[in-house]
């Protein structure tokens, strides 16, 4: 989403230096649509330049074709920790950023979590902010209700976590998901390797506050990595595919783990670390498919040919 925005404010001031004065900085700084409407108007003056319409022709269709970009992931719920760094994940709820939420995050476990300055980035996957760290070692978590519960079908929840930190044999941390406040109806995340020099083993945990393990990642991820976890859920197979490092932008793959998922809905989602588990996690996405919570931002080039595109359409209409 940054790099799009670059690029739109690079395409609104070129139009906006054209000596026409419908499309100004002030329009660029707005966003697209106050910047397409502008445009508009500036095409509908027949004192306007050869050079003026080409420039405000491409720069309107790829603008366009940014906005649609942008707009392919139909999320069901998104929160990139956009808060003030040091900000407490707590019982107040008074963090309630990002969309499709019912509420702020609230704490959960005997410690909170807090914003942690820098957020993490994973290749080609948008991302905002700053992430989500615990602040104590000792069984820190938060969780946040959906605006609505999801209660059939299939969904998809994506998330960044980094493994850091102390590290010892059973110490784990998790994306947890629940059908109330406490009760866990699954959950995935990555677990310590005893005696590993500093590997986690990607896995899924059962239904309840202290679940059994049902699968394990045949590779590990090491300390001081960037993750993408993904897990796709059947609520109407009772099942749980989780998919560790997928590419993005990419099709569907086969799943790293999978596991029977207990739980009739999904209503809350949460992060939770066992003692002294000291991970951060970040840019959780909730959608209906693989491709809503695994967006790739668009490379330069392809914009370029969005540009490429509006002179062809100048070009096709001026042959007519």
């Amino acid at each position: 989403m940054k790099q799009q925005r670059r690029v739109f404010r690079h395409l609104c001031t070129v139009v906006a230096s054209q000596p026409v004065g419908q499309v100004t900085p002030v329009a660029c700084e707005a966003g697209p649509s106050r910047f397409t409407s502008s445009v508009e108007a500036v095409m509908s003056k027949s004192v306007v330049s050869s050079r003026v319409s080409v420039l405000a022709s491409v720069a309107a269709f790829s603008v366009a074709g940014l906005l649609a970009t942008s707009s392919q992931a139909a999320l069901l719920a998104y929160d990139g920790f956009n808060y003030t760094s040091g900000s407490q994940l707590t019982t107040v709820g008074a963090l309630n950023g990002g969309t499709g939420w019912g509420g702020g995050w609230v704490q959960t476990g005997q410690r909170p979590m807090a914003v942690t300055t820098g957020g993490y980035t994973y290749l080609n996957l948008p991302s905002v902010g700053n992430g989500a760290t615990p602040t104590n070692n000792d069984r820190p978590g938060a969780r946040r209700a959906l605006a609505t519960p999801i209660t059939s079908g299939t969904v998809y929840v994506s998330a960044l976590v980094a493994p850091g930190g102390y590290h010892e044999n059973w110490y784990n941390s998790y994306v947890f998901l629940a059908d109330d406040d406490e009760s866990y109806s699954g959950s995935f995340g990555v677990d310590a390797v005893s005696d590993s020099g500093g590997l986690w083993t990607p896995q899924i945990w059962g239904a309840g506050t202290n679940p059994n393990t049902l699968a394990l990642a045949s590779t590990n991820v090491a300390n001081g990595t960037v993750n993408l976890m993904v897990a796709k859920i059947n609520l109407d197979l009772d099942t749980i595919h989780v998919f560790v490092n997928p590419t993005v932008g990419a099709a569907e793959p086969l799943a790293t783990i999978d596991a029977a998922f207990t739980g009739p809905s999904i209503s809350h989602v949460g992060f939770y670390s066992s003692t002294r588990s000291s991970v951060p996690w970040d840019e959780i996405r909730i959608g209906q498919t693989f491709a809503d919570v695994t967006p790739m931002i668009p490379e330069p080039a392809s914009l370029g040919l969005l540009g490429l595109g509006g002179l062809a359409m100048l070009r096709r209409r001026r042959s007519h």
